[in-house]
């Protein structure tokens, strides 16, 4: 599944979670049918016997994929029937806006502000994918505007590599206050970004804590 599919499937799933319990219903179960139902919102259709299959196999490494006995058309009108249960619980309310586009928007932005050194040398966009992927693992994706969450997992990778990035001094604002005059996203404060940056650090990929590790302070100033 590409990038936006599977943001799809993971906010139907927490926002499920919102109104339903864990304990009465099964969360595999829930997984496969908000996959299946992201693959038909965003329109990379999945066959249920795919989705059920990698499933299984997930869930039991060393197992066969299943027969295509009474076992498995029972799971398959399980995951339809859990589809249309998510569907009543979310009033069809399926289409979400995602931080996606307005991350690759502030990259693009980002990397006019950087020297082709600087940008060659550090992997911030590989890294704010990979941080905008990881968010999806908690409910971030309910609690904050997608602008917010594109700005502060671009501002973790960026402080990550120690990277310095112009802003206004003159005004008195940071790289990512300023130069972002795109018409989908608005003004932007510390106080928007602050509040993500826990909830994006509890849970780092390995991209970031190499970083960390190692982290070498470049400057937009440094030269090929």
């Amino acid at each position: 599944m590409n990038s936006v599919p599977i943001a799809t499937a993971c906010t139907v799933y927490h926002r499920f979670y919102q109104s339903a319990s864990l304990q009465v219903y099964e969360p595999h179960l829930v997984a496969m049918s908000a996959i299946y139902l992201a693959g038909k919102v965003e329109e990379q259709h999945l066959r249920t016997r795919d989705i059920i299959n990698v499933c299984h196999r997930y869930l039991n490494p060393q197992s066969e994929p299943l027969e295509l006995d009474s076992r498995f058309w029972d799971l398959r009108d399980s995951v339809v029937q859990c589809e249309l249960l998510i569907l009543r619980v979310l009033n069809f309310q399926v289409s979400f806006q995602h931080p996606h586009k307005y991350l690759l928007h502030y990259l693009v932005s980002l990397q006019n502000l950087l020297n082709r050194h600087a940008w060659r040398r550090t992997p911030i966009a590989k890294t704010a994918w990979a941080l905008l992927r990881d968010s999806y693992h908690g409910s971030l994706c309910l609690r904050h505007p997608p602008q917010h969450i594109a700005v502060a997992v671009l501002y973790l990778a960026v402080e990550s590599y120690g990277v310095e990035v112009p802003g206004d001094s003159g005004a008195g604002k940071l790289w990512w206050q300023v130069g972002w005059s795109f018409h989908c996203c608005r003004y932007i404060g510390w106080n928007s970004v602050v509040p993500l940056l826990p909830g994006l650090i509890s849970s780092p990929t390995k991209l970031v804590t190499a970083a960390i590790s190692s982290r070498n302070p470049i400057s937009v100033r440094d030269q090929p």
